[in-house]
């Protein structure tokens, strides 16, 4: 199987990207103990499907430990982290992209 990356850096074969508007939806997918590869989100909601036990490593700090449960909703900060499912059961998550809206400027 081929792989690439979509926009966000994200390996295709983990994402399914839903649809475009003022935000980008997409459905993240992980088996037991795969790896993803560093990559960048803006600021996000993230929906977790199922429960999830997984450790995000960044570039310049420690490396966190995530345990979440289905239906859970987070907020994550933009920026570049590398995700892997630690867990022994595959986790779902449906990330919701907040996309930056420019203010314009009035006289």
């Amino acid at each position: 199987m081929t792989s690439r990356t979509d926009g966000t850096g994200a390996n295709t074969t983990q994402t399914q990207i839903c649809h475009q508007r003022k935000y980008l939806e997409g459905t993240y997918k992980y088996g037991p103990h795969e790896k993803s590869v560093m990559h960048r989100h803006p600021n996000s909601v993230a929906i977790f499907v199922t429960d999830s036990n997984a450790t995000f490593t960044f570039p310049k700090s420690d490396p966190q430990n995530i345990v979440s449960k289905a239906g859970e909703t987070r907020f994550i900060p933009g920026g570049l982290h590398l995700p892997e499912n630690t867990g022994d059961q595959p986790f779902e998550v449906i990330l919701v992209e907040l996309k930056s809206s420019r203010v314009k400027k009035t006289a």
